[in-house]
């Protein structure tokens, strides 16, 4: 009866400790999710009637012969997460001989990558923002006020000024170096559980917990 005694005692302190030191809390982290675009293509003025959906690169800029060379890309918004903090875009860039100044466009009308042309090409809705594409490297654009309302965003990359004949290389969504693809990089907070332990209270707990087990082992002894 007495070692059922001291047995229930001790469980009962050890629980009381386990409770103790031990604290669940809410914690947010910072995450993101990554999209590659779902349709790029490119379209040439020197050829007015070609498509080049199926390519895995894209060519913006204007070329040696004075030829306007402008991308499309269309990013998914269906892969919202929620509570998200921030939208942006990118796209790398490759084959930059020189500095070149590029407008970043929107484009509301639909399109299709397999048919798209200079001649049948989409219009522009707004300039987003202006880049200086000064390298071979990837370039980010904060999309966040233009997603609320949309099931994709898409974008036109071509010459701000005609002054210099400098085009580049865009790599499409199948190219295949997958980290080169352009996406849509979506930043979120998620809460999860978090588990604190206590420095000196678990040490104090502990040496309770201790005392109380040895001063139970000597009485049961004694009786």
């Amino acid at each position: 009866m007495r070692n059922k005694k001291l047995i229930l005692l001790v469980y009962i302190l050890v629980s009381i400790f386990v409770v103790s030191i031990i604290n669940v809390k809410a914690a947010e982290q910072v995450k993101t999710l990554a999209v590659v675009a779902n349709k790029d293509s490119y379209v040439d003025v020197g050829d007015p009637t070609a498509n080049f959906g199926g390519q895995d690169v894209m060519w913006a800029g204007i070329t040696i012969l004075s030829d306007l060379q402008e991308a499309y890309i269309e990013y998914p918004l269906t892969d919202e997460p929620e509570n998200w903090t921030k939208a942006e875009i990118t796209f790398e860039t490759y084959y930059v001989g020189q500095t070149i100044n590029v407008t970043i466009s929107l484009v509301i009308e639909n399109w299709d990558e397999n048919t798209i042309t200079w001649i049948n090409k989409p219009s522009i809705s707004e300039i987003i923002t202006t880049l200086l594409i000064i390298g071979d490297q990837e370039y980010i654009i904060d999309i966040s006020n233009y997603v609320d309302a949309r099931t994709h965003f898409c974008i036109c990359i071509n010459a701000t000024t005609f002054l210099t004949e400098e085009s580049f290389m865009i790599f499409g969504r199948t190219y295949s170096m997958t980290d080169w693809r352009p996406e849509i990089v979506w930043t979120y907070t998620q809460t999860v559980p978090e588990f604190a332990i206590y420095g000196y209270s678990t040490m104090f707990i502990i040496g309770l917990t201790c005392a109380l087990g040895i001063w139970l082992a000597k009485k049961t002894k004694i009786k």
